[in-house]
């Protein structure tokens, strides 16, 4: 029996993936995303979520394709950019009027 998956738009996949649309359009521009799990007609993709998990594991990408694993991950990188704006917070209420000139030209 043939599979009958339907084709489901760029903001679905993104959501499956818990990324943002344009990360999508990263993957496909940067050919993450084989040409072949998708359609594109004008500037409306479509795609096949099977066949978009599949292309991004033969290209070497590390997806847990589970809703838990996509959360966690996002999680995890939710913690990680917390925790950076907290070490910025706190060296910044720490410094002096010069060492506050510092902080400012590090980030540029």
């Amino acid at each position: 029996m043939e599979n009958k998956e339907s084709f489901v738009p760029i903001e679905e996949i993104a959501d499956h993936f818990s990324v943002s649309v344009s990360t999508i359009r990263s993957w496909v521009r940067r050919k993450h995303i084989s040409p072949n799990s998708f359609i594109k007609v004008g500037s409306t993709y479509r795609f096949k979520i099977s066949d978009v998990t599949d292309s991004l594991l033969s290209n070497g990408a590390r997806v847990d394709p589970t809703e838990e694993g996509a959360k966690a991950t996002v999680r995890s990188l939710q913690e990680e950019a917390e925790d950076k704006v907290k070490s910025y917070m706190k060296r910044k209420e720490a410094a002096s009027p010069t060492e506050m000139e510092g902080l400012f030209d590090e980030d540029m």
